[in-house]
């Protein structure tokens, strides 16, 4: 790959501090590339300098619109990856038959096909009870935030939309047809707060999959604990309990 010599797949010959590397590369152990979790901070990040900018040089209020964009969609990434990463939990502690205590398989076509964050955020909330996890961070709510404003992430991205209307079918609208008055500074600090309980959270859950990965499922080792009490109340001849 080479476009004009600013995109190349091999290392350049003399390397300097101007060249960036992405994507998947090699590492300690096999080949990494960028997770969606980094991908979060690296978007919510990204809105933080953006605005720090358009504060200090009083740059047009459209830049606002690219802030909320990055913060949405960092928000996004990491609900995404906490949800999913939940599920993937869930469907390890099921018995083999056994029926989950959520529908998976509409939470798992959400996570492929829905950019709604209050949508994501309910499916976190439900998730992260089932573990005895605890959502911080007013996620739900900040997510219930954006999304009063912009449903399905179109209205941050485009000037005009398709909405669909009684009789004409779908046609171009503009996409913000009134005012919207941001409160910068509590926007990222709502937003911001979010993102980094999304983080704490994706750890504690990262932490969770150790346990199981050395344990295994916690039915299973409850069951082997309650047939360790029974050698046990056998052997001194207590009987069944």
């Amino acid at each position: 790959m080479d476009a004009a010599g600013v995109f190349s797949s091999g290392a350049p010959a003399e390397w300097s501090p101007r060249f960036a590397v992405i994507g998947a590369r090699p590492g300690a152990v096999g080949v990494h590339g960028e997770e969606d979790g980094e991908l979060a901070f690296a978007f919510a990040a990204g809105a933080a300098l953006l605005a720090e900018l358009w504060g200090e040089q009083d740059l047009d209020d459209s830049m606002i619109l690219v802030v909320l964009y990055l913060l949405r969609h960092a928000l996004e990434l990491g609900l995404k990856r906490v949800v999913g990463t939940l599920a993937r939990s869930l469907e390890f502690e099921l018995r083999e038959g056994q029926d989950p205590p959520v529908d998976l398989a509409k939470m798992n076509k959400d996570l492929a096909a829905t950019h709604r964050l209050d949508v994501l955020a309910r499916h976190l909330t439900r998730m992260a009870a089932l573990f005895g996890f605890e959502v911080q961070g007013e996620v739900e709510a900040v997510c219930e935030m954006f999304a009063a404003v912009d449903p399905d992430g179109q209205w941050l991205r485009y000037s005009e939309v398709r909405v669909k209307t009684p009789g004409q079918g779908s046609v171009l609208a503009a996409a913000r047809q009134a005012p919207v008055y941001v409160d910068v500074p509590q926007l990222l600090e709502r937003a911001g707060t979010a993102c980094a309980a999304l983080d704490v959270l994706l750890g504690q859950v990262e932490e969770l999959q150790d346990g199981q990965l050395w344990f295994g499922p916690d039915y299973a080792w409850r069951e082997f604990a309650a047939s360790l009490r029974e050698e046990s109340r056998a052997g001194r001849g207590d009987g069944p309990v």
